[in-house]
């Protein structure tokens, strides 16, 4: 078995269903996803440091989302997120940040 073919095995376990993934709409796309929630209530947000906001990272599959940008959707438990930040990128995988209930209000 090539590195490839491993890595596209480990991904298929990684975001199964039955084990961590979850299903999300990703510019109103279903997709399975990992989704790790940050703070409900982060200082400041992604462009200014006033604020508040909650912050949260997805992990998602290359071959469903090729190319992930800042601004992209995403429906996760009945709220809308907003991607930020791409952190890691790669032909199998992609790591984003998000923010969902951006305030200016601390």
């Amino acid at each position: 078995m090539s590195i490839k073919e491993q890595i596209a095995r480990d991904n298929a376990i990684f975001l199964d269903l039955d084990a961590f993934a979850e299903l999300i709409l990703y510019n109103g796309r279903q997709i399975p996803a990992v989704v790790t929630l940050g703070d409900s209530a982060m200082r400041g947000n992604t462009f200014e440091t006033k604020g508040s906001s909650a912050v949260a990272t997805l992990q998602i599959a290359a071959s469903d989302v090729p190319s992930p940008d800042t601004g992209d959707q995403v429906v996760y438990q009945s709220a809308t997120w907003e991607v930020t930040n791409i952190l890691e990128s790669d032909s199998a995988m992609h790591l984003v940040q998000m923010i969902c209930q951006a305030s200016p209000w601390s």
